[in-house]
């Protein structure tokens, strides 16, 4: 065997390694990518959940406060008749 055919052969072994580590390498980021897709997708649902608690929380909040304020109103307006 020549050195030219040594060399060859050194070439095409250390390509295979290379092809397959970085095969390797590319299908284990492939299953993490696709974990960190599913975490995103709970937390993205969870978010959404909480931003659904918060809005019904402002809403009540909100027509609470305009009940009383309308409340306010017609006592004011009572007590302004009263002293008319």
């Amino acid at each position: 065997m020549t050195n030219e055919q040594l060399f060859d052969d050194l070439k095409h072994f250390i390509e295979a390694t290379v092809s397959q580590h970085v095969a390797e390498l590319r299908d284990e980021l492939r299953g993490e990518i696709r974990q960190l897709n599913t975490r995103i997708d709970t937390l993205d649902q969870k978010l959404d959940q909480v931003q659904d608690a918060i809005g019904e929380t402002f809403s009540q909040t909100a027509e609470d406060t305009n009940r009383t304020l309308r409340d306010h109103d017609r006592r004011l307006a009572r007590l302004e008749r009263r002293s008319a």
